[in-house]
Parts: structure tokens; sequence; C-alpha cells
């Protein structure tokens, strides 16, 4: 399912979240970044903030990827993965190196989790075009207040369960700012971040290749079925019609 073409920027990003820090030497955090590099050449620049490491690499066509590390986290995420690409081909190469190079053991995983970050640029009120597209047929929808300028924040966020008895869980997040930018909702993109998340240790480290499979064919499921007939299509109805205007 060639995801990217719903929306104007999109990634897929992967965390894993252990229960001790990860190793803050610098042999180990460089050794494993080389591996990834002899796997993947194009990643050609690494940075450290404080506590933080980050591996990147910047291809054509806005392609990119990236992996960190910081305290209890390791994570990566691929951007704008072309058409044919193996988006999950970084996700499951670091999940299969780190347990070696950063000394992860099965009692130490907590969680696994898949996000998939769909970007849509949207002139206009972007609370509005959210509201215009979500709730507007809704009980919720006629709670809010009509006129413009009325809408003072509207970014949805609900959780579920997938699967109890394997600790799978999704959320589902719509967002009209960021922590960096909580500024006016007149410019920028809208957010809508689907998180298909593993709780829970895993017997045999191996095993975490094999969970990567079974999040990312759940993850894909419930976008076909429910996230994009009912979130990503009205949103994109709603910008392409002038809604927030």
């Amino acid at each position: 399912m060639d995801l990217g073409l719903w929306s104007n920027h999109f990634s897929i990003q992967q965390k894993l979240v252990l229960r001790l820090d990860l190793p803050a030497r610098r042999e180990p955090i460089l050794d494993f970044f080389d591996r990834i590099r002899r796997e993947f050449p194009d990643f050609h620049r690494m940075h450290r903030e404080d506590r933080l490491h980050v591996l990147e690499a910047r291809q054509g066509g806005g392609e990119s990827m990236l992996v960190g590390l910081l305290d209890t986290e390791l994570f990566s995420a691929h951007a704008n993965p072309g058409a044919g690409t193996d988006a999950y081909r970084l996700h499951r190469s670091v999940l299969e190196a780190a347990p070696c190079y950063l000394s992860i053991t099965p009692l130490d995983v907590e969680s696994l989790e898949l996000t998939y970050a769909f970007q849509f640029e949207a002139p206009g009120n972007r609370d509005e075009i959210v509201a215009e597209a979500l709730l507007r047929h809704s009980p919720l929808g006629r709670w809010v207040p009509a006129g413009d300028g009325a809408l003072l924040d509207c970014q949805p966020f609900t959780s579920f369960t997938i699967d109890a008895a394997a600790g799978l869980h999704g959320l589902l997040e719509v967002r009209t700012r960021t922590n960096d930018d909580p500024g006016s909702p007149e410019s920028g993109p809208i957010f809508v971040d689907f998180t298909v998340r593993r709780t829970g240790a895993v017997n045999r480290i191996e095993e975490l290749s094999h969970h990567l499979d079974l999040l990312a064919t759940q993850g894909e499921a419930l976008i076909a079925e429910r996230l994009l007939p009912t979130i990503i299509h009205p949103l994109r109805d709603a910008i392409l019609t002038g809604g927030g205007n």
C-alpha cells in the first residue's frame, strides 16, 4: 500500500522503549551507527544534542531517514519513501542490529510501536478545518460554537485496544500545532499520527522483527479499513473545498 499518496508528507516511524537506559559511551553508539551505514550508505551525518544521538540520511524527492537514541528510547524514521521502496527495511535493520551493539535483552523491552504520520498543507484556520471534516455531523460538532474565529482549538486524540491478549493498542492524534510552534492556527500543516503499539517483554530478542511485521500488518489493515475513510479522506476533502477560510 502506497500510503504516501494521501498527504503532502508521510513517514513511518518506529520506537523501541526499554526499561533501562541505552549505553551513553561513544564506542557502542558509533559501532551501531557504522553497522547501519554499511547497509544504508546514504546515512552521512551524525549529530548530538545533550543525551540525544541522531544519524541522518537525506535523499532526493524529499525522502529522508534517521536513527536515534535517547535515554530509554531507540527510534527510526523513513519519510516520503519512494514508490516500490520497502519502508520497513530500515526499522527491521535497526531491530536486528541494536541488541548486539547496544546490549538489549528480552527483559529490557517495554514496548515497540509504529507510527504512520500524515501531514497536510492546509491554508486557512486548521482548527476549523478539522472540526468541519471530523465533527460536523456529530453531537460534539453541534456543541462547537459557529462563527469566524469562534473555535480556538480542535485536536482530537483517541486510544483503543486492538488485541488485549497480545498487548496491542492503537492511538490516533490529529494536531493543528506542534509543541515547538503552538501559535496561530492560520498557517502551517495538519498532522495525523496513527500509532500501533505492543507492550510487554519478549521471550527471545529475535522476536522483535516478527512483532514489527505484526504491527505493520495491523497498522496497514486499520488504515485501509478505518483511517482512510473516516479521517484522511474527510480532511483532504475539507482542505480542497476551502474549509477554514
